[in-house]
C-alpha cells in the first residue's frame, strides 16, 4: 500500500464531508496546543507497524505539523491502514488550518520544545 500526498483544500472537503478519518501524527505535547477537534491521533513515534483499527476501505488523512513527518514516514503510515486508502496533507495543520479546517487551541499548554 501507498500513501499519496493531497492538499490541504482537498483534505479539508473530504473531512467536512465524513468521508475520511483524520489522524494527528504529532506528539501528545504538540497536539495538546491545537488540534482538529474529532480526529484521531497516533503519535509517529509509537506508531510502529501496529494497526490502527480503521477499517479496510476508509479513506485515512495522515496529517503533521509541517507535512514532513509523514513524507518521512509515508510507509509505516501506509502499513497501519491496511486496505485503506492513504492521504498525507502536504503543509501540515498549519495548512488545513488556512484552508478552513477549525482547530481546537490551548495557548495555556506549554510550546512544544523538542520533537
Amino acid at each position: 500500500m501507498t500513501a499519496n500526498s493531497i492538499t490541504a483544500r482537498e483534505a479539508a472537503g473530504l473531512i467536512a464531508s465524513g468521508q475520511a478519518v483524520l489522524v494527528d501524527i504529532r506528539e501528545a505535547d504538540e497536539r495538546a496546543r491545537s488540534h482538529v477537534p474529532g480526529s484521531a491521533h497516533a503519535p509517529v513515534s509509537r506508531l510502529g507497524s501496529a494497526a490502527l483499527g480503521i477499517p479496510p476501505g476508509s479513506t485515512v488523512i495522515f496529517h503533521c505539523q509541517s507535512g514532513s513527518r509523514t513524507a518521512q514516514n509515508a510507509p509505516a503510515l501506509a502499513a497501519a491502514a491496511p486496505g485503506c486508502r492513504v492521504l498525507l496533507v502536504e503543509g501540515g495543520i498549519g495548512a488545513l488550518a488556512a484552508a478552513g479546517v477549525k482547530l481546537a487551541e490551548n495557548k495555556q499548554a506549554p510550546l512544544p520544545i523538542m520533537r
